[in-house]
């Protein structure tokens, strides 16, 4: 999948970005349950502040996966 064209659903663009930002969410729920599960939550303070992080950095690893040069401009 190439971040430069829009998607077509049934006459309404939506961006790609939608579609990773749809799966960063679900692997997030599905990281959440494996952390809880391993007892890792225990560590932090603040639990939605740690979800919030880890989902942004699973938005930018698949944004990074899929489009390839989304990161380039910060590497010169």
């Amino acid at each position: 999948m190439h971040m430069t064209s829009d998607v077509d659903l049934f006459g309404v663009f939506i961006p790609p970005s939608v579609f990773v930002a749809i799966l960063a969410l679900v692997l997030l729920y599905a990281l959440r349950r494996v952390l809880a599960h391993l007892g890792v939550y225990r560590a932090f303070a603040y639990q939605n502040l740690f979800d919030l992080a880890l989902y942004f950095i699973l938005f930018a690893l698949l944004l990074f996966a899929f489009g390839g040069a989304t990161l380039t401009p910060l590497f010169g």
